[in-house]
């Protein structure tokens, strides 16, 4: 049967491919876009599972439209939309095969992936989809198309639930946003402390790492580790002795807590100045157990501005501090070893105080 067009769409359920996730439609996309003869015009997917069983590339010239209903099964395959996609619904995405493209607003969405902050659900396995569509440092024109949108939580104890680490290795011109930045509020409790990210996972890890990258951008993220025994909330640089490349870091409104350390800045690998350059803003780091901030040994700047640092490094229980080394100096809420670090608007509150030290540089320049 042919398919009937209108000007402004091809819609590729006119071409009768079954879409109850039994059948291949790769063919069947394939076809509606080498059909819609219009620039501009959309590829319109209806409600229904299409699972791919070959890349399906939607050209620059064309855009996908996904109206809520719809499944993409990536079934190992690649789908690269070259212009953007609009997706009205949640889940629309899954599958083993990697989606590369982003929303009509420059965001990959991570609820696009299945991740839902409904504070049951354990959402690693969708978000770590959404950063694997982030396209690496060696993709041509990848620029500005990463950064992952967490939408906020629809109710006050909502947040979404990570058990294995956020790894944005070899990710260049990413980031992680939020709409707004979410806050513990008054209380200190566990089950009803607010954080856009609790930790659901083991000890003695790292939450979010960033490894050879260029460019990452955090706003409005929070991070809860539920005090897990030697966890880091963000770790620039891996926690193996490996040489590591993390520069032009930009934090806005960033909150983390109840960690082993907060921010760890540096690689195992001590490796001079290639984690560097890297700007932290309206910072809040708090109920840290051994260090708030930790610049690791050999690397380079950083710049602070506008930070509070309040109940860090009160109680070091091990001898190697969230996995750095026992050349961290425990209980402190920053500390300096290497490199650089220059602070402006900052407040430390210990209440208890730090075992050793509100700041303590250790053959570094810290201003």
């Amino acid at each position: 049967m042919a398919a009937k067009r209108s000007l402004l769409q091809e819609d590729v359920g006119l071409y009768n491919a079954l879409r109850d996730g039994s059948a291949f439609t790769s063919a069947t996309i394939n076809a509606a876009i080498g059909n819609a003869s219009s620039d501009g015009k959309m590829i319109f997917l209806p409600p229904g599972t299409w699972t791919l069983n070959a890349d399906v590339t939607v050209p620059s010239t064309r855009r996908l439209k996904i109206p809520s209903g719809t499944i993409i099964n990536t079934n190992g395959f690649t789908l690269n939309v070259l212009d953007y996609y609009e997706a009205d619904g949640t889940g629309c995405f899954t599958g083993t095969g990697t989606v590369n493209g982003t929303g009509k607003d420059g965001f990959i969405n991570v609820q696009h992936f299945g991740a839902d902050p409904d504070n049951t659900s354990d959402d690693t396995s969708a978000i770590l989809l959404a950063i694997k569509s982030i396209p690496g440092t060696s993709t041509p024109g990848s620029q500005g198309a990463g950064r992952l949108l967490f939408p906020l939580p629809r109710t006050l104890t909502g947040f979404y639930k990570v058990s294995s680490t956020l790894d944005f290795s070899n990710k260049f011109n990413a980031g992680m946003v939020a709409p707004a930045l979410l806050t513990r509020g008054p209380t200190t409790a566990d089950s009803t402390r607010r954080a856009l990210i609790k930790w659901y996972g083991g000890t003695n890890t790292d939450i979010i790492v960033l490894h050879n990258i260029i460019s990452f951008d955090l706003i409005n993220i929070s991070i809860d580790g539920r005090d897990a025994a030697g966890v880091v909330g963000l770790a620039l640089g891996p926690r193996v002795t490996q040489a590591s490349v993390v520069k032009l870091v930009r934090a806005h409104h960033l909150e983390i807590s109840y960690c082993d350390i907060g921010i760890r800045h540096g690689d195992y690998a001590a490796n001079g100045p290639d984690i560097a350059s890297n700007s932290f803003h309206d910072v809040y780091l708090h109920d840290n157990v051994s260090a708030g901030f930790a610049q690791y040994s050999g690397n380079g700047l950083v710049y602070g501005e506008n930070w509070l640092l309040e109940h860090n490094g009160y109680a070091p229980t091990t001898a190697t501090h969230g996995g750095v080394g026992a050349a961290l100096q425990p209980g402190v809420q920053v500390y300096a070893e290497g490199g650089s670090v220059h602070l402006s608007d900052y407040v430390g509150v210990g209440d208890p105080a730090p075992t050793i030290a509100d700041v303590y540089a250790s053959s570094a320049g810290l201003v």
